[in-house]
């Protein structure tokens, strides 16, 4: 599963790196939530209540979205 997560990570910046570039706007995280399916802020998705078992929530946030944010220099 993480590696899977890793491999989208690479297709996520690359996506969202040339959408922002194509629409001329900064990459930050405002882009990012109006651009991908998941809410940047993992906390605040309103998903997660339904899903609280196995760590899914925890994994996403340690191998796809932290790794993710560091690429993309986001905060």
């Amino acid at each position: 599963m993480t590696d899977a997560l890793h491999v989208w990570i690479q297709d996520t910046v690359e996506r969202l790196r040339q959408q922002a570039k194509e629409l001329n706007q900064p990459l930050d995280i405002s882009f990012a939530d109006r651009h991908f399916p998941l809410y940047m802020n993992i906390d605040e998705d309103t998903l997660w209540p339904e899903y609280p078992n196995y760590g899914a929530k925890e994994l996403l946030k340690q191998e796809f979205f932290n790794p993710l944010f560091k690429k993309l220099n986001l905060s």
